[in-house]
């Protein structure tokens, strides 16, 4: 009984955060079917009186490429969380699990970027987009979000949890480090691998200042 009432307070504390987290998301999505003059109400009403659809025709009347807006704004994120995805993966197996003279040093000056304002560096990768040609193109926004510091890191740490003893068996037997990775190291990584996904693309999603600075065009 004290078990079972442990796990009933519990789970009531996370149904208050998740209601928390949602509320937000409840208040835009009531909002969207109000007029404006209700939107700021008070009390506030949950569910509109006479629900509308004019904010959707203003937004469609106002910006015709809207669903073009959010086509390529997912389309841009999901390319750069496959291949953070890549990079952070294929890094930190390097760092965790092979062996290779510097790997400590060059993953600590690797680890030593995030400390460098994003500012700083924007200049020289500005230089670099501009001199690939890629200026005012998706591939740009591709490119400058490929790799992560913070994603490598991540990945490694959780890759640390996992015996080595598996993996030099598993080399014993004549498997390579590609077979290794994929077929022993990544079946297993699921639940840090969606712990990035979920960063990477939550970051990108809203992200407003890379574009800024590489887009010209609407």
């Amino acid at each position: 009984k004290q078990n079972n009432t442990v796990d009933i307070l519990v789970y009531a504390v996370f149904l208050v955060a998740a209601a928390a987290v949602l509320l937000p998301l409840l208040v835009i999505i009531s909002s969207a079917f109000k007029p404006e003059s209700q939107i700021f109400s008070y009390p506030m009403q949950w569910i509109p009186e006479n629900p509308t659809l004019v904010n959707f025709e203003k937004l469609r009347e106002g910006n015709t490429d809207f669903l073009l807006y959010i086509f390529n704004s997912f389309k841009v994120t999901l390319m750069i969380v496959v291949l953070q995805v890549f990079t952070a993966t294929t890094g930190a197996y390097a760092f965790s699990k092979m062996i290779w003279r510097g790997r400590d040093v060059i993953f600590l000056l690797y680890l030593a970027t995030l400390m460098i304002p994003f500012q700083v560096y924007i200049i020289p990768q500005f230089i670099i987009v501009k001199n690939l040609g890629l200026y005012n193109s998706h591939s740009a926004l591709v490119l400058v979000g490929a790799f992560t510091a913070f994603g490598t890191f991540l990945v490694k740490q959780f890759f640390m949890t996992i015996p080595d003893s598996l993996i030099e068996a598993a080399r014993l037997d004549g498997a390579g480090e590609g077979y290794i990775f994929s077929r022993l190291i990544l079946p297993v990584s699921s639940p840090v691998l969606a712990t990035l996904v979920i960063f990477s693309f939550r970051f990108f999603w809203n992200d407003f200042f890379t574009p800024l600075i590489f887009l010209s065009s609407p």
